[in-house]
């Protein structure tokens, strides 16, 4: 029997097996690849041999400290969801295989919840949205009912869609829809 593997090396060959076996979604592990090699390249080498001992409340804060003035809030949300996702995913194959499920939601079943948030102003509420995996984190104003939503598009780029009334109607999104496809260029 050979003896489970927890390094950044099996990760990342885990992440090129679920795509490959179609057992996640090609982009979503592409974009948890993207973020576990941009993220990680902080790590030194002991913390790259055993994934399980890496405390990540604590390693986002580091990697906060040292490339925050890199990316937008959003960006780093973004990445540590995608991260955390994937570890998580990870974790639960090496320990058992079999029973693996990802955790990552198909886009048809995602869904967004209001939670009360304390550790904000009383003027805040998080808006918890399973992007990659339910820890992205989107600020909804109260006082002016307006969403902030970032938008990966890219492993490198996040847009955000900003001065979305919370009410957005169906016909209002469709506009905005019109109007973002006028701006694509075509690569057929």
């Amino acid at each position: 029997m050979t003896t489970p593997d927890y390094s950044l090396d099996s990760l990342k060959r885990f992440l090129a097996y679920v795509s490959d076996k179609g057992l996640m979604n090609k982009a979503t592990s592409e974009n948890r690849s993207r973020a576990v090699n941009l993220v990680f390249s902080t790590l030194d080498d002991s913390e790259k041999k055993d994934l399980r001992s890496l405390d990540l409340t604590e390693f986002f804060r580091r990697f906060g400290n040292l490339r925050g003035m890199d990316f937008k809030s959003s960006s780093l949300s973004v990445y540590e969801s995608r991260v955390r996702g994937a570890v998580k995913d990870f974790l639960a194959f090496v320990d058992d295989p079999k029973t693996f499920k990802p955790s990552a939601v198909p886009r048809a079943a995602k869904t967004i919840e209001l939670k009360s948030s304390r550790s904000t102003s009383p003027s805040k509420v998080q808006l918890r949205q399973a992007v990659d995996s339910p820890e992205a984190l989107i600020t909804l104003s109260t006082v002016d009912r307006k969403l902030i939503f970032p938008v990966p598009i890219r492993a490198d780029h996040v847009v955000e869609l900003v001065n979305l009334p919370s009410n957005l109607t169906k016909g209002e999104a469709e506009r905005i829809c019109a109007v973002v496809r006028a701006l694509a260029v075509s690569t057929d």
